[in-house]
């Protein structure tokens, strides 16, 4: 089964690293992680006066990271998928071009995400998804990330690669968000199935982290999920 090979540690470090990052520069995301003297002190007076995280809020002007899904765009993404699997491991490509050609595992998932006022034709989403999904995931946990967790990161996402999203194509808006999507559903199921054993849990963890890391150029292990988006531990 696919899953088994993803568990291994096959595929959770190619796809994202591979598709999104040549695209879009995602040090952006990783120079808003460091956080200034001042702002860290505004924000502990906030909790102090009992005011709401002013890491929290939405940015003034949300980014248009929407497009109008296109079939042969989404074809494409799953065909580059399996081609950069295959030179990896050609079973794993095979099961993955099975899965692709038996459904769009993207198209199912929109019922899924609304409560979390999340969208499948939306790059910032997907990368929300992928990030909230794989930060649960380096821990062995397939958690639902909470609704300010999801918003946090949103934001921050909005603030930092928000605008060079919104400035490309349709086409390149949603490759990113497709990769992301499939990258977020094989790391969520790899956790759930590897759960309950402890060294495949601790493999899907490492696999997950270096995946993120690839792309984005920071460890998820050594940041917390909160309602400010993610953070530096400590």
């Amino acid at each position: 089964m696919i899953l088994n090979r993803l568990i291994a540690g096959l595929l959770l470090a190619l796809p994202v690293a591979a598709s999104a990052q040549g695209v879009f520069d995602m040090g952006a995301l990783t120079n808003t992680l460091s956080m200034d003297a001042n702002t860290q002190s505004e924000r502990a007076r906030a909790q102090r006066q009992g005011k709401p995280d002013p890491l929290a809020k939405s940015p003034a002007a949300r980014p248009d990271t929407r497009f109008t899904p296109s079939p042969a765009v989404r074809k494409r993404v799953f065909a580059t998928i399996v081609a950069k699997t295959r030179a990896v491991d050609p079973k794993a490509a095979d099961e993955l071009q099975k899965m692709f050609a038996a459904r769009d595992p993207i198209a199912g998932i929109e019922r899924d995400l609304a409560p979390m006022g999340l969208r499948t034709n939306d790059a910032l989403d997907a990368t929300t998804t992928y990030l909230t999904t794989a930060w649960f995931a380096t821990r062995g946990r397939d958690d639902t990330p909470s609704r300010a967790q999801i918003n946090g990161v949103r934001n921050q996402l909005a603030r930092s690669i928000g605008p060079t999203i919104a400035a490309s194509s349709p086409a390149a808006k949603q490759e990113l968000s497709d990769v992301m999507f499939v990258q977020a559903m094989l790391v969520a199921q790899s956790a759930t199935a590897a759960k309950a054993t402890p060294a495949l849990r601790e493999k899907v963890a490492a696999a997950t982290a270096q995946g993120a890391r690839a792309t984005f150029g920071f460890d998820l292990r050594k940041m917390s999920l909160t309602a400010a988006g993610l953070r530096p531990l400590g």
